[in-house]
Order: C-alpha cells, then structure tokens, then sequence
C-alpha cells in the first residue's frame, strides 16, 4: 500500500529532478557581460569582457564568462593600440581586441554602439581576428581597421582590414562594416579556413583592398550566406581586383545588393 510518506518522497524525488533540469538548462543559457567603461576608464571594459568571456574568468570589472557568452555594449568604443595576443601568430597581425576563441556574441545597444580602431591610433592594426571561436556580430558599427604592411614577411598580416578569420565562425546581424583597409585581401573581412559565414541585414561600405574590397572569403567549409545586405561603395585597388570574392567556397547571395563599388 502507498502511504504518505511514500508519495511525499516521490513528490520530492520528481521536484528534485525538476530543479536539475530547470538548472541544466539555465547553464546552457549564454552567459552576459555588461561593458560599463569605455577604453582607459575604471570598470569592465570591451578588451576585459572579451578576455573574461574567452577564459571563463572575471577579469578587470568584467563578470566571469561560463560558455557561450553575450558581450552587451553601447556607444562608440575608440580603441587607440593593439592587444598583443601571445596566443596568435605574429605573421597574422594584432587587433583592437584579443582573438576570439570561443562563442561569443558581441551585442550593441543603441543606435551609437560601435567598435573603432581610433584615428589617432598610433599603429595600424584590424579590429577583430576570430581563432577557433564562434563570433556573432550584433546591432553595430565596425570601422577604421587598417593593416598594411609592405615589408611583412607574411602577407596574412595585410589582409582583413576589419575582421580577420584564421579559423572558426562569424556571424552578422545589422552590422555596418566600414571604411576598413587591407593592403592586400578582404578590405572588410577576410578569412582563411572559417567553418561558417553568414551575413545577414548588414551593410560593408567604403571598405578598401586589392581584392575582395568587402571580403574574401576562401576555403569556407560550408556555403557562406549574404542574405538582405549591401556591398556599396567599396573600393579595389587594382585593376584586376574584385568587391566580393568567395575563393574555393561556395555561397549565395539572397535579397541583397551591389552598389557603386569601384576599381581603380
């Protein structure tokens, strides 16, 4: 016979299994991280956020990352050095922020949030490279990335003027990718082996390379995706070069356009 102390231990047993699951799946949430400072100020800055969300630790002002993570931000971030990543090749060239190398959506709030290579950088350098991770861009502004190097030993350090991906996943959603500059490929973004890249409600205008002036996107493992954006005003620096490549990758364009782009 079923008593009740029986049914209360059950009763138990199943809220118990209730809450597991309820925090098994909040664990899966993506973890947020406010930035509350701009570049030089006391609190979580963009740099910090980004460390604390690659290394699953709180770092600077920053709140600890735990997997996935979304980096919320607003206004306009100038960031005037490099971060000298000791975790990515030289050859490839620094950025504004430290490489991403794990899922990390970086989200701007309001209508001024962008993310700048300051103009009165003293060096030149992109804004973003994605190494291994996956990067969701969103509700922002990209611009003032500007590698150019004529000496290098390794062109990898001239191309992406804005993003670079040596490797792993990028994501775009209303992002404006602008007045960036490579001396060589992918004056807005350039990637060399990504596993996915989508560009989605997104504009790269006035962007500058010799080829691939809005990207190059080579060796894409599966098909890239520009779906209700624009490519406008992007500038080749050579008679042969081109606005948009997809090298050795496949890709489709859905609903978006090409506008008053240039070769020089």
């Amino acid at each position: 016979m079923i008593n009740d102390k029986h049914m209360q231990a059950v009763g138990l047993a199943l809220m118990t299994l209730l809450l597991s699951t309820i925090l098994g799946a909040k664990s899966a949430f993506a973890q947020a991280i406010e930035v509350n400072a701009f570049p030089g100020e006391p609190g979580c800055q963009l740099i910090e956020a980004v460390r604390s969300a690659n290394q699953d630790a709180a770092i600077g002002g920053c709140t600890a990352g735990s997997g996935d993570d979304v980096i919320l931000f607003s206004g306009s971030h100038n960031i005037l050095s490099p971060f000298i990543d000791s975790g990515l090749e030289p050859r490839f060239g620094y950025a504004a922020l430290p490489a991403i190398t794990s899922n990390i959506t970086i989200r701007g709030v309001g209508e001024q949030a962008s993310l700048n290579r300051g103009a009165d950088a003293a060096s030149r350098f992109r804004v973003i490279n994605v190494r291994g991770g996956s990067l969701q861009l969103e509700n922002l502004t990209l611009t003032g990335g500007f590698v150019s190097d004529a000496d290098a030993a390794d062109d990898g350090i001239n191309r992406g003027g804005g993003i670079y991906i040596q490797s792993g996943s990028l994501t775009l959603d209303n992002v404006l990718v602008v007045n960036n500059i490579a001396l060589s490929n992918g004056g807005g973004i350039y990637s060399s082996t990504a596993t996915a890249v989508e560009i989605r409600n997104s504009e790269l205008r006035g962007n500058r390379a010799n080829r691939g002036a809005a990207f190059q996107l080579a060796n894409v493992s599966s098909p890239a995706l520009i779906e209700g954006s624009t490519l406008v005003g992007n500038i080749t620096n050579s008679r042969t070069g081109s606005i948009a490549d997809l090298f050795l990758s496949d890709g489709s364009f859905e609903r978006s356009a090409i506008i008053n782009n240039l070769g020089t």
